[in-house]
């Protein structure tokens, strides 16, 4: 049974997912994106987060987490809702089917170097990516490592086979669009 993997972000005008101390600015949240984001995490089986949006958003739903860190060895189960793995030790498939036999989604929800490990070791079916056209951080970390812009993260998706599927305004008065990438069929 493949996996599929959803990326969820919401990014600033200049392509940045946190501040320069990795927290995600109170500039980044809205209530429409917020709002699409738990809807979308009600449906999938498993999310994947790092280590630093695990801690600062406590599981209240009690969904199936797989917390990515170096720091633990391989795959190891915390609780009854959260896992930790290894990027370095183990593929993604591999980490979600320990957290899930049956699993065949997985939102994928940051930060950069989560985003970054899926992208390479086995891409995205689609990316959902909320752009704050109204919001330039002055420096922050990126969607994806070496992606200096947002132009430059969209590309690193557009290059790994997502094309734009769907363009739509979450809140034109704010300036929030949602673009969603995926693959196309065949």
């Amino acid at each position: 049974m493949a996996i599929g993997f959803k990326g969820y972000a919401v990014v600033s005008a200049n392509g940045f997912i946190a501040d320069d101390r990795g927290c995600m600015p109170e500039a980044l949240r809205f209530e429409a994106d917020w709002d699409y984001f738990q809807a979308a995490l009600d449906a999938v089986d498993v999310t994947l987060l790092g280590r630093h949006t695990h801690e600062a958003a406590p599981n209240a739903k009690g969904r199936r987490r797989l917390v990515v860190s170096r720091g633990v060895h391989a795959v190891i189960q915390e609780n009854a809702s959260t896992w930790w793995v290894n990027p370095r030790e183990v593929a993604p498939e591999a980490a979600v089917a320990v957290v899930s036999a049956s699993a065949t989604e997985v939102a994928v929800v940051g930060g950069t170097g989560v985003f970054g490990w899926i992208l390479d070791a086995c891409g995205y079916d689609a990316f959902h990516l909320s752009i704050a056209h109204g919001v330039r951080l002055g420096a922050g970390r990126p969607l994806f490592d070496g992606a200096s812009d947002l132009d430059a993260a969209i590309a690193k998706l557009e290059d790994r086979g997502l094309n734009a599927k769907r363009r739509s305004w979450f809140d034109r008065d704010a300036g929030l669009e949602l673009l969603i990438l995926g693959r196309s069929p065949g």
